[in-house]
């Protein structure tokens, strides 16, 4: 191979390696890796209890052994104590696990009542394990689809993604398991509707038998 042809050789490849860096190269103002979080990734074990401050009254959640479920449930803790309805706090488990966030909106504290993410407005959630807490902020209002959030001992506002305050903001009797009977559905074998019009019965011979 002669010096001319080694040279274009050399200048092809070095053309070749600058064009794959500046594709790959971020644009100016892109951010390189994960988006800051204001508060850190949550993991499904990564914390036992919930205290939430909604209306004036303080929910508190916690995850307990529990011998019927072979493991551990939430139930309520205060201000009564109540098995917690699971529907309920799977969809809290899950927005907290799921937690994302997207840009930073605000960084002065006279605008906290405009996003909701106050004492007054907001929704206060303190979440622990064993006892410590490891996240503490609010929930305010949902624009554009984000939730606004604020940790609590920072002026910063967040958007959080999606609309997430429902899944906290529930009422102490929706946080209770309102059941009045819990079995498997082959386990029944008859039901009966009694009324002013009449009684109903139905009755099936196992639990895969048709009801009739």
């Amino acid at each position: 191979m002669d010096r001319k042809t080694l040279t274009a050789l050399v200048i092809f490849i070095a053309l070749g390696l600058i064009t794959f860096w500046l594709y790959r190269a971020p644009e100016r103002g892109e951010r390189v890796g994960e988006k800051p979080r204001p508060v850190a990734k949550l993991g499904k074990e990564g914390f036992d209890q919930v205290t939430i401050h909604n209306k004036g009254q303080v929910i508190t959640l916690a995850r307990k052994a529990d011998a019927s479920s072979k493991g551990a449930a939430w139930r309520v803790v205060k201000p009564v104590a109540y098995p917690a309805d699971k529907y309920a706090t799977d969809s809290m488990e899950k927005k907290l696990i799921e937690l994302k966030f997207g840009d930073l909106i605000s960084e002065r504290k006279d605008r906290h009542g405009d996003f909701a993410v106050d004492d007054k407005k907001g929704l206060r959630i303190t979440v622990a394990l064993r006892g410590k807490t490891i996240a503490d902020f609010y929930l305010g209002k949902t624009i554009s689809g984000f939730t606004m959030f604020r940790r609590a001992d920072d002026n910063k506002v967040w958007q959080a993604a999606g609309k997430i305050r429902s899944a906290f903001g529930r009422d102490l009797k929706n946080w209770r398991d309102r059941r009045i009977a819990s079995f498997k559905q082959e386990q029944a074998r008859r039901l009966e509707v009694a009324s002013a019009a009449g009684t109903v019965r139905l009755t099936r011979k196992d639990g895969k038998a048709p009801w009739a």
